[in-house]
């Protein structure tokens, strides 16, 4: 199996990305206490909003780690070489290691510049436990999980559509810490991810049998990303004015970041099949949305509680089919 090393993706995304805008230590200092006081705000209020509130305190208690481009990229490739990396190829050695480490490297740097924020759900603690597979005892056993925040890339994003900045610390921390507490509420996730994550790598490296990301595993994990990003999209929509009085601005700017994208960042989601993340956000949202409508959000926290109950990409489509399944209403 080959190895990843995530200084290879530090190195490279130094070169990569940048550090981002410059900025004085005064305001280096304040954005990184902004965005920790507003990560300890987000969980109550994602709790508020989907009476998820035992996972809610769970994820409270989720380390909140502040760090520029090549800092997420070394985490990144850190996560990728624990989750993908066993199942990368048959080759091995110093070789095979440096030319995966530099494949991760060259991806995870081009999104290093753009993104906002990350919960990493495999972080298993920083005592020598390591990310899962690895880390943990099993994959029974629940990770401690991380939120990533890079500082310089809120920086710019805010700058460029002037604004408020505590409205965006709490906005990127409510949708991040919405997937902590989803892992919370559903500690079946991490095996269920590793197993179709282990199932269509398989498929990848046998170019024999048939690969798609509409059936199979592909299709079982299309559907979960678009469960987990819809609600996390839906919930950050749900949160009151009075919480976050420049929402409505948040979201424009947000459509608009989106919809101008990165051409590389682009090339690469099309490269490895990535694409239709924003389909993913859309179907998401519209199934949630419809399932809290018919079923309230207590109809829809049974998802959460089973992986049997986890919606097929069919049911993504058919959210009315979904709730008579798990529901019965």
């Amino acid at each position: 199996m080959a190895r990843i090393n995530p200084d290879t993706a530090h190195r490279v995304a130094r070169w990569m990305s940048g550090a981002g805008p410059s900025v004085t230590p005064a305001d280096a200092r304040a954005t990184v206490a902004q965005l920790r006081a507003q990560a300890a705000r987000a969980p109550m209020i994602v709790a508020d909003v989907t009476g998820l509130d035992e996972a809610a305190r769970t994820a409270a208690r989720v380390p909140v780690i502040v760090v520029d481009r090549p800092g997420w990229a070394k985490a990144a490739a850190q996560l990728a070489g624990d989750v993908i990396g066993p199942y990368m190829g048959s080759g091995s050695g110093p070789l095979a290691d440096a030319m995966a480490s530099a494949e991760i490297a060259v991806g995870v740097s081009a999104v290093a510049m753009r993104v906002l924020g990350q919960y990493d759900p495999f972080w298993a603690g920083p005592q020598g436990a390591g990310p899962l597979p690895g880390g943990a005892a099993s994959l029974q056993e629940p990770a401690v999980g991380r939120l990533l925040l890079v500082a310089p890339n809120v920086r710019a994003f805010g700058a460029a559509y002037s604004l408020d900045r505590q409205d965006l610390a709490l906005w990127i921390c409510v949708h991040e810490l919405t997937h902590a507490i989803q892992f919370a509420a559903a500690p079946w996730l991490t095996d269920y991810i590793h197993s179709r994550a282990r199932a269509l790598l398989e498929l990848v490296e046998a170019p024999e049998r048939p690969f798609t990301f509409d059936s199979g595993p592909g299709a079982d994990l299309t559907a979960l990303m678009s469960l987990l990003e819809g609600h996390a999209e839906f919930v950050m929509n749900e949160v009151p004015i009075a919480r976050m009085p420049g929402k409505r601005h948040l979201i424009d700017a947000m459509k608009a970041r989106r919809e101008a994208g990165s051409p590389i960042a682009a090339f690469l989601q099309r490269a490895i099949g990535l694409d239709l993340k924003s389909a993913q956000y859309r179907d998401g949202v519209a199934f949630v949305r419809e399932v809290v409508r018919q079923a309230g959000h207590e109809g829809l926290n049974a998802v959460w509680t089973n992986p049997l109950f986890a919606p097929s990409l069919e049911e993504i489509a058919a959210p009315s089919a979904w709730i008579r399944r798990v529901v019965g209403a």
